[in-house]
């Protein structure tokens, strides 16, 4: 509402004055006051006929004492809704009610357009159809459904946004609650596994939008996990104690499978890799698909050690290596050990190191107890593996360090390869040449980390020309996701091809999952950062 300023001051008063009488004592009042507009938030419980009966007697009086004794404006600076419908004749005028009327009926004479919002005969329109919002989960009920988060979400032009899943949530629980329509009820559930569940990244980027912090990732990994059978849980927990024979297994799959790709046979590219067809289609094997990576083996160090530091592969750099496409065939953890012996960096791996994975391939599906087992085992690996934390550890993979260092309980220093190489090997190393472009995409885990503009650095220290896709969200692959609803990964990179020039060759991230998907979608090899790195460095004492 607005007033005019000389008497802003007593208006002002009279309208805490009305807050305070009918009840709404712990309304805030805030604005522009050099223009005499106030902004006022109440929050009234519509849920009973009661309150909204006391919002009514609210809304009478304070539009009288806006109108009539302050010669004010309802609405001073947003649009007219339903809510001030009913008092738009009160602020103008019965004449020039008519003329709008009269003018709403000449350019839309069905009544197609806004029906009712801005002119509207029923007195009591804005105490009636008010939208319902139960309580569903401390985690999600603060949201005003503002819609801020929905930019940086990669479902949002394949199947819901965060506010959409929170407004299905909402609906849900208003069904249970009620009882009125089973079949809704069993249609919104059945359609929510899929929209709502199945195709949220629960990559937490919503939060990083939200006015007050909401992760609706967050939410939904909380729903995966309350459905979570005891044979899942039972099988997660079997994988998590049987981990290097799961690993030595899926490294067995990837080979199979990229020999089976030059074989003739009933295949098809499809966006999720391999497929089998009753059909006869071209036999092609999506080349962006990840060969099996070969064992862990440090080489020895040539030159003088200046420092040690411990090395945490991830369960995903251990089992997945490059494209079979890709130019570059070395595994991630070998062009790793190779940038730290350039730098001098002893290594120091931890014990049975092909068991410990940091917990997030469980915690994504809901299976908390094999999560923290896997945590906390590998915690425990790197503490002694670090010498109760004297030791800093590098883990070659963005989102597992992400994991660590939220979730551990001993004072580890642990480092992703962004901030390692910028903090403690860039000075040991001597630039030797730089590449002509490349494209850089910042992981979700990345960006919380606080780690995106020291990634574009590092790609500008080793490129002529550092090429940033509009696209700043999440890819959409989310950890294992990508292979099992590809659909999220190419809708969220749909854009992503045609916003590199034709002269960009390469990409670099810091997850290798995340790289099989833009390297799917872009058409050229997406790379850990640390390959360009090793490429355009060489140690201090080489000639």
């Amino acid at each position: 509402v607005a007033f005019p300023v000389p008497r802003l001051a007593a208006a002002t008063r009279d309208l805490q004055a009305l807050l305070h009488r009918h009840g709404y004592g712990n309304a805030i009042i805030f604005g522009h006051a050099l223009e005499g507009n106030l902004h006022f938030v109440i929050t009234p419980d519509l849920g009973s006929q009661a309150e909204i009966g006391r919002y009514g007697r609210f809304m009478d009086e304070l539009a009288h004492l806006v109108v009539d004794k302050y010669d004010g404006s309802l609405k001073a600076e947003h649009s007219t809704g339903r809510n001030i419908a009913p008092y738009v004749e009160l602020e103008w005028g019965r004449d020039a009610y008519a003329l709008m009327h009269e003018i709403k009926r000449l350019f839309d004479p069905a009544g197609l357009l806004n029906p009712g919002v801005i002119l509207n005969d029923d007195p009591q329109i804005h105490l009636k159809h008010f939208k319902p919002m139960p309580a569903v989960d401390p985690l999600i009920d603060r949201c005003i459904e503002c819609g801020f988060c929905e930019p940086i979400c990669p479902s949002r032009e394949l199947s819901l946004t965060p506010r959409q899943r929170i407004v299905a949530l909402r609906e849900l629980e208003r069904l249970r609650r009620s009882g009125e329509d089973a079949a809704r009820l069993q249609a919104l559930q059945a359609g929510f596994h899929w929209a709502g569940n199945a195709t949220c990244a629960a990559d937490g980027l919503c939060a990083t939008r939200c006015p007050v912090g909401i992760d609706t990732g967050a939410m939904i990994k909380q729903l995966r996990a309350a459905a979570v059978s005891d044979r899942a849980a039972q099988a997660g927990a079997w994988v998590e104690r049987n981990l290097g024979a799961v690993s030595r297994v899926v490294r067995l799959g990837l080979g199979v499978a990229s020999g089976l790709g030059k074989v003739p046979g009933p295949l098809e590219r499809t966006t999720a890799g391999l497929r089998w067809l009753s059909g006869d289609r071209i036999p092609v094997w999506d080349r962006w698909m990840p060969r099996a990576a070969g064992p862990l083996r440090i080489p020895p160090l040539d030159g003088p050690v200046v420092g040690r530091v411990v090395y945490f592969p991830s369960c995903v750099s251990r089992t997945m290596g490059t494209a079979s496409c890709d130019t570059e065939q070395r595994d991630l953890h070998q062009v790793v050990l190779a940038l730290l012996a350039k730098a001098g960096i002893a290594v120091v791996i931890p014990e049975a190191v092909d068991d410990l994975c940091c917990g997030m391939p469980f915690a994504s599906k809901g299976i908390g107890g094999a999560a923290e087992q896997a945590l906390r085992r590998t915690e425990a690996a790197l503490w002694e593996a670090s010498e109760q934390g004297r030791l800093t550890v590098l883990c070659d993979t963005s989102p597992c360090t992400q994991r660590l260092l939220d979730h551990l309980e001993r004072p580890l220093r642990i480092l992703e390869p962004i901030r390692f190489i910028r903090e403690q090997l860039l000075e040991r190393l001597r630039p030797v040449r730089r590449v002509d472009a490349v494209a850089v995409h910042v992981s979700c885990s990345a960006r919380k980390m606080g780690l995106a503009d020291d990634l574009i650095a590092l790609a500008r220290a080793c490129a002529i020309r550092v090429i940033v896709p509009e696209e700043e969200g999440c890819c959409g692959f989310a950890g294992d996701r990508g292979f099992n609803v590809p659909e999220l990964n190419a809708s969220a990179l749909q854009r992503l091809k045609q916003q590199l020039p034709e002269h960009c060759q390469e990409g670099v991230s810091n997850s290798r999952t995340c790289e099989i998907g833009l390297s799917r979608h872009a058409g050229i090899p997406y790379r850990s950062i640390v390959y360009l790195v090793e490429r355009c460095h060489e140690g201090m004492a080489a000639p």
